[in-house]
């Protein structure tokens, strides 16, 4: 295991966490901050800007920045019973082609497998996955 450490400021946080992962697959980044001492943040994904709360279940899914994709989201997120709480998008910054979203949907329980896959035949989708992470408080 390797770790640096840099001082740097994103925005209005104090504090940013960031991570970078490098496993066999490639590499990934992330940073985060916490909020007014108690919620848990996400600031960027894989160079791509976002801000959205950091607990419980979270549906992340990227796509090609295309029209359409966040109403089939939550037109079948919808169909399957499912609420969102939070909805949170960011995109490539331009200049990149294609350009690729991400949509992390923040959402009241932890949801079936069938559920992730009800989202697989949505064209633009590159990947759909469920995160479970502790509730805030």
């Amino acid at each position: 295991m390797h770790e640096d450490k840099e001082e740097s400021h994103r925005g209005g946080a104090a504090k940013v966490l960031g991570i970078v992962l490098h496993t066999t697959q490639g590499e990934s980044s992330a940073s985060a901050t916490v909020i007014r001492g108690e919620q848990p943040r996400l600031l960027a994904l894989d160079g791509i800007d976002i801000e959205t709360p950091l607990e419980g279940t979270l549906l992340l899914c990227r796509n090609r920045d295309v029209p359409g994709v966040i109403g089939q989201i939550g037109t079948i997120l919808g169909k399957e019973g499912v609420n969102i709480a939070n909805f949170a998008l960011g995109r490539e910054r331009a200049g990149k082609a294609p350009v690729k979203a991400l949509a992390v949907v923040q959402i009241d329980e932890p949801v079936s497998e069938a559920v992730i896959e009800a989202l697989k035949p949505i064209e633009a989708l590159l990947e759909a996955r469920l995160v479970k992470l502790p509730a805030g408080k």
